[in-house]
C-alpha cells in the first residue's frame, strides 16, 4: 500500500452540558472515561459509537482519542471490476469502522474535530457522550464562528430581524430537540411523509423576534439534526441588523497528514489537531 499525504478539514466546537446549567462538564466526563480500560460502545439509530484510545494531557485536563461509527448490518462486498464478489469475512461482534479523531481542550471547552464524510459529525459524539452518562439535559458541541462580533450578536442583547433555518427529518423516529417549535416542525415532517423542511420566520412591520430564537437556532445546529441553512439577521447597537450564518461561518482549518494505505497516521493526526488549535488558540481561549 502507497504513503502519500491527505488534506483533511478540522472543525472546532464549544463543549457545553445542558446549556451551562449543569455542574456536570464534558470535562469531566471524558476524565471519567478515561479512567476505564475500555469506553462501552452504545447503539444509536442504525450505527453503534464509541470512543477509543481515550488518553489525557495537559494534567488531565485535556483529551485525544478517536470517535468510532462501527457498521453492523448491511456491509458491503468487496472486489474488483470483472472479478468475482465475495464477502468482508467478519467475527459476530465485529464490524466496519469509520474514525474521527479529536482532541478536547479543558481550559478552552473547546472540541478539535477531524472531519470524515464517512463517519460521524460532532452531535453524534455529543449524543453518545449524553447516553454515555445517561444526562437529562445533553452534551452540546456548539459550532464556533469564525466571526468574532457575529458571536457576539448571538450572545448578546440584540433581538432578531428575520430567521431562515433548513433541516432534515431525524432517522430516529423518537428524536427530540428539546426545542419547543423546531420539534413541533419536526412533528409535521413525520406525520406528513416529508423528509426536509425550510422555515422563515420575520416579525410584523417595524417588530423584532424575541431573544429566545438566538438559542434556539444554536440548539437546533448542536441537537445532531441535519442542518444545511441557518441564518439570522441581529439588531447592532446603532440598529443596523447584522446576517450571521451558523453554516457559512463557521471556523475550521485545513491541514496535510500522511495516509498509510488508506488510514491517516494517528500520531500525525493528533499533532495536526493540535498545530490547528494553537494556530487559533488566541480567539479560541477567548471566545
Amino acid at each position: 500500500m502507497g504513503i502519500e499525504a491527505k488534506e483533511f478539514r478540522i472543525d472546532f466546537f464549544k463543549g457545553v452540558v445542558g446549556r451551562g446549567r449543569e455542574l456536570q462538564t464534558v470535562e469531566n466526563l471524558l476524565a471519567t472515561m478515561s479512567q476505564s480500560a475500555t469506553c462501552p460502545a452504545h447503539k444509536i439509530d442504525a450505527f453503534s459509537y464509541g470512543i477509543r484510545d481515550l488518553q489525557c494531557f495537559a494534567n488531565g485536563r485535556s483529551f485525544k482519542g478517536i470517535f468510532c461509527k462501527y457498521r453492523h448490518d448491511e456491509i458491503p462486498h468487496i472486489g474488483a471490476h470483472g472479478k468475482p464478489e465475495h464477502d468482508i469475512l467478519l467475527d459476530e461482534d465485529e464490524g466496519l469502522i469509520e474514525k474521527n479523531h479529536f482532541l478536547f481542550i479543558g481550559k478552552s471547552k473547546t472540541l478539535v474535530y477531524q472531519a470524515n464524510g464517512h463517519g460521524s459529525r460532532a452531535t453524534r459524539m455529543a449524543l453518545y457522550l449524553t447516553k454515555y452518562r445517561n444526562l437529562d439535559n445533553g452534551v452540546y458541541f456548539e459550532p464556533i464562528l469564525n466571526n468574532g462580533h457575529a458571536r457576539e450578536l448571538l450572545e448578546g442583547n440584540g433581538l432578531p430581524k428575520t430567521l431562515t433555518v433548513s433541516f432534515a427529518r431525524p432517522e430516529d423516529p423518537a428524536f427530540d430537540t428539546g426545542i419547543a417549535f423546531t420539534q413541533a416542525a419536526i412533528d409535521s415532517l413525520k406525520h406528513s411523509g416529508g423528509h426536509r423542511m425550510k422555515i422563515t420566520i420575520t416579525p410584523e412591520r417595524g417588530g423584532r423576534l424575541t431573544r429566545s430564537v438566538k438559542e434556539s437556532l444554536l440548539q437546533l445546529v448542536s441537537s445532531g439534526v441535519e442542518v444545511s441553512a441557518a441564518k439570522i439577521e441581529i439588531e447592532q447597537d446603532d440598529g443596523s441588523f447584522y446576517p450571521v450564518d451558523l453554516i457559512a461561518q463557521r471556523l475550521f482549518a485545513r491541514k496535510k497528514v500522511t495516509v498509510i494505505g488508506k488510514y491517516p497516521d494517528p500520531n500525525e493526526m493528533f499533532s495536526a489537531l493540535n498545530n490547528a488549535y494553537e494556530e487559533h488558540a488566541p480567539f479560541l481561549e477567548v471566545f
